[in-house]
């Protein structure tokens, strides 16, 4: 019956290609269905143009990253899925706003080349710094500035001074959180390692920023782990610095980059002491069954 359905989604209306998707999407997440089937859903997509549907197609490939490893062959077969399954679109809008685009196009784009940079797609990446190489990024359109400076640091690691002086000058709080994307997508360790051992200094990092700029960092491979630990050895200063409801955050944001059993480990054994604190006994409760269910789906489908 699912097979039969992939055959015909040019047919279906949008109420029913986004039903088919939401529920493989939840089916996925449980024992019922393999994760596996989402690759032949999401690749009858590939022609879709509506922005909406591509929102969800986009998240199940966030969901189906978890099942690889960096620096994989697997990977970067994945990797390249991604990028064909995107690529209609891409041609089709580029990386520069159009006079004439519709509003489904305009929120489309940056989804798009979201999917194209995880791709670590040659054409994109020379695409972007061919359009936004000699550009300021405060200049760039809004909608694409996140994606602009993080495709573009990426390759070009020296972007990160003139970046980081941006974002602590601006009070502009949107240009900020970009900036803050596009800094902590860079692959120099040294540049990475250098924010999280000043994720305590407010000079550096603004206190209101901390836990979005750290967790930014989390989910950067290069320095996953570091990013771990830093939480593990500043717990103690944490949660003193950190407001009740802050802290009561790390536990459960932190636990959605617990991928590994190794990591899942050395999480349970810090945080299971602190679950006799009233403020935090709920979110850690709460990330224990999430990342166990997490682990369960990556050992049954992987």
């Amino acid at each position: 019956e699912f097979a039969e359905k992939l055959k015909h989604v040019d047919a279906m209306n949008k109420e029913q290609k986004l039903r088919l998707l939401m529920d493989r999407r939840l089916l996925a997440k449980t024992d019922a269905v393999e994760s596996v089937s989402l690759i032949p859903l999401i690749k009858a997509f590939a022609n879709e143009t509506d922005s909406v549907i591509w929102e969800l197609v986009a998240a199940i490939v966030a969901d189906l990253k978890q099942f690889f490893d960096p620096k994989t062959e697997e990977k970067r077969r994945f990797q390249t899925f991604v990028g064909n399954l995107a690529r209609p679109n891409y041609e089709r809008l580029g990386v520069i706003a159009k006079p004439d685009d519709s509003y489904d196009d305009t929120q489309l784009r940056s989804t798009i080349m979201g999917l194209m940079l995880y791709a670590h797609d040659e054409k994109y990446a020379a695409d972007v710094k061919a359009a936004y190489g000699n550009k300021h990024i405060k200049d760039v359109d809004a909608n694409l500035r996140w994606i602009i400076g993080s495709t573009l640091i990426r390759d070009d690691a020296s972007l990160d001074k003139e970046y980081y002086r941006i974002y602590n000058s601006t009070p502009d709080a949107a240009l900020k959180r970009d900036l803050m994307d596009a800094i902590t997508n860079t692959r120099d360790r040294d540049i990475l390692l250098g924010y999280i051992g000043k994720l305590k200094d407010e000079n550096v990092v603004r206190a209101q920023d901390r836990l979005i700029f750290y967790m930014r960092l989390l989910r950067n491979y290069v320095v996953k782990d570091d990013a771990f630990q830093w939480m593990y050895d500043n717990w103690d200063w944490l949660r003193t610095s950190e407001g009740d409801k802050t802290i009561s955050e790390y536990p459960r944001f932190v636990a959605s980059f617990v991928r590994r059993p190794e990591e899942a480990e050395k999480y349970k054994q810090f945080f299971t002491p602190l679950q006799s604190e009233k403020i935090l006994s709920r979110d850690i409760k709460i990330a224990f069954s999430e990342i166990d269910a997490r682990l369960h789906l990556i050992e049954h489908d992987q």
